[in-house]
């Protein structure tokens, strides 16, 4: 969305010139080149869908592949971050249902060597990770109080 306008841009109170300096600091710190290899999946064909048609929306769709795959079946994930959303049995199943998923997600973090950053409204299901996890961030998603889970040393 670097190129994009937002909407507060047109408030009353919008300081233009405080806007321009903080967008020239941020592409100032822009890193040139970095090449990352993001690929997403879900088990549900219309989640992929409907990933694929976000990437192409905020032009990213060369730079992602998307595979129709439980987490169960992903390869090993050596060297790599993988960024999640779990279900959290609130919607879909119910509450340690969902005690299986999270420790496969462990279980794939820990085979590989994996570093792992996930969303979970319950304690519980982090725990089942068996994964050393620190909180991130705390916020809510769909009305659902979760916290951001991470087993990567923060960023200094």
């Amino acid at each position: 969305g670097w190129d994009r306008a937002f909407a507060f841009e047109r408030w009353p109170t919008f300081a233009a010139a405080t806007w321009s300096m903080v967008r020239a600091e941020a592409e100032g710190a822009m890193v040139a080149g970095t090449k990352v290899s993001l690929v997403g999946s879900d088990r549900d064909t219309g989640a992929i869908r409907a990933a694929g048609a976000n990437a192409r929306r905020a032009g990213v769709a060369k730079e992602v592949k998307f595979a129709e795959a439980d987490i169960r079946d992903l390869p090993s994930a050596a060297g790599t971050h993988i960024v999640t959303n779990p279900p959290y049995g609130v919607r879909v199943g119910e509450g340690m249902d969902m005690g299986p998923l999270y420790g496969a997600l462990g279980r794939l973090a820990s085979a590989s060597g994996a570093s792992v950053t996930f969303l979970s409204p319950d304690h519980e299901l982090t725990k089942a990770t068996r994964l050393t996890c620190r909180t991130v961030w705390r916020t809510t998603n769909g009305g659902i109080p979760i916290e951001c889970m991470s087993n990567s040393p923060p960023l200094p």
